[in-house]
């Protein structure tokens, strides 16, 4: 596993056969930080010559409508190279958040890594 920096917000980074993982940490207590995510966890795809990312979300309290956008913007990039993005462990809350805003079928979320790489669905709502 590596770790990158961005702006204050950590990126752990591991490598799966064709697959991508990361998992953004903001700093305690910061999560309101905005940062170019898009930018930087799509810098680390071209880096490791993938396009295939499953964004692990564990770590993220509060779904903020900033991020939302950098998440659509990193699905629209990914997608235009021919890519996979799939987010992982996202909480309750946060996936209603998603199905608030009617992004459940560009951002469907996995219960974990591995049904992200396997493409099994969550539970139906």
């Amino acid at each position: 596993m590596t770790t990158a920096t961005v702006t204050r917000w950590a990126l752990q980074i591991d490598r799966g056969p064709d697959w991508l993982f990361v998992r953004p940490q903001p700093p305690a207590g910061q999560q309101h930080l905005e940062v170019d995510l898009a930018d930087s966890v799509y810098q680390v795809l071209e880096e490791h010559l993938t396009h295939r990312l499953v964004l692990d979300l564990e770590e993220i309290g509060l779904l903020r409508s900033w991020m939302i956008g950098q998440l659509m913007l990193l699905h629209k990039r990914i997608g235009s190279r021919g890519g996979v993005l799939r987010i992982c462990n996202l909480s309750p809350e946060n996936e209603e958040t998603i199905h608030i805003c009617q992004l459940q079928s560009q951002l469907p979320n996995y219960p974990s890594r591995l049904a992200a790489v396997t493409g099994v669905p969550t539970k139906p709502r």
